[in-house]
């Protein structure tokens, strides 16, 4: 046991008994649930998903043994890793089609950087008993699904706001034991481990990002060019505007996706001024 506590935290087994628990019955008394996961592999075996993602890890592994060569990293920061991985990794890849213009990697930077990552690192860097945090994980979750439901009807006006007391109570009782953590142990907030652990996602982001952005473009690229061949059944057509699409966006994925957002309303019988027509989407 003490081999497990050295590697995760007391809430980080709490969250993983409980996920077990639930993934568990699902498999077991949920039906369908068993058949709808073989058909999420599947999917998820498609060529398609499966070598982007391949080199999306093998990036990752570079990047990590680069890292543990000029020794800004170490096994002591594997758990950080596969979490990072797990919780900011996989969501970028599955969210790659959602990546349309340079905004969307800015949120993602922002989001990474946000001061809710500090509150959420100093709130784990100080954990209860395992069977405290096995007793309070349920309890929080169902209290805020109570509460989610309760919102939904004003006749429960009065549970509502109870439900509200006894998760700003909790929060409060924490905020406080961890300010005084914090301030009795300054030591152990500061120490060289724990500034790792809590710049490692934000800069294993920044450095996932020009992996990312490539495959983007790629995938917005393709969804377009599969489009052409609805626009136009002419070959040499099709093969003018892909070459004028690629000339006029290059690596623009902006510029790709206003020509992809009004490319739809181009009627190759009324012009042949491909190249201005073209120019002329991204202005």
């Amino acid at each position: 046991m003490k081999a497990i506590l050295d590697i995760f935290s007391t809430r980080e087994l709490a969250f993983l008994i409980w996920l077990g628990l639930f993934a568990t019955f699902l498999l077991l008394f949920a039906k369908g649930v068993g058949k709808g996961f073989l058909n999420l592999v599947a999917t998820f075996l498609d060529k398609q998903i499966v070598i982007p993602f391949l080199l999306q890890v093998s990036f990752i592994c570079v990047v990590i043994f680069l890292f543990y060569k000029v020794d800004l990293w170490d096994k002591s920061l594997l758990k950080d890793t596969i979490f990072w991985f797990f919780g900011v990794a996989l969501v970028l890849f599955f969210s790659i089609n959602k990546a349309k213009d340079f905004s969307f990697f800015k949120t993602v930077i922002k989001e990474s950087v946000k001061w809710t990552i500090i509150i959420e690192f100093i709130v784990n860097l100080y954990t209860f008993s395992l069977l405290t945090e096995l007793i309070l994980l349920p309890f929080l979750l169902l209290v805020v699904l109570m509460q989610t439901v309760s919102e939904t009807d004003k006749k429960n006006e009065q549970v509502t706001k109870l439900l509200k007391n006894i998760l700003s109570l909790f929060g409060l009782t924490v905020l406080v034991y961890v300010t005084y953590k914090t301030f009795s142990m300054p030591n152990k907030l500061f120490d060289s481990k724990n500034l790792f652990s809590f710049s490692l996602p934000i800069v294993l982001t920044l450095f996932l990002i020009p992996f990312i952005y490539p495959l983007a473009l790629f995938a917005n690229y393709q969804t377009l060019f599969v489009r052409l061949n609805f626009i136009s059944k002419d070959t040499v057509i099709r093969r003018r505007l892909k070459k004028q699409i690629l000339l006029t966006a290059n690596i623009n994925i902006n510029k790709l996706t206003s020509i992809s957002k009004k490319l739809n309303n181009f009627d190759l019988t009324q012009s042949d001024d491909i190249k201005g027509y073209i120019r002329g989407l991204i202005l």
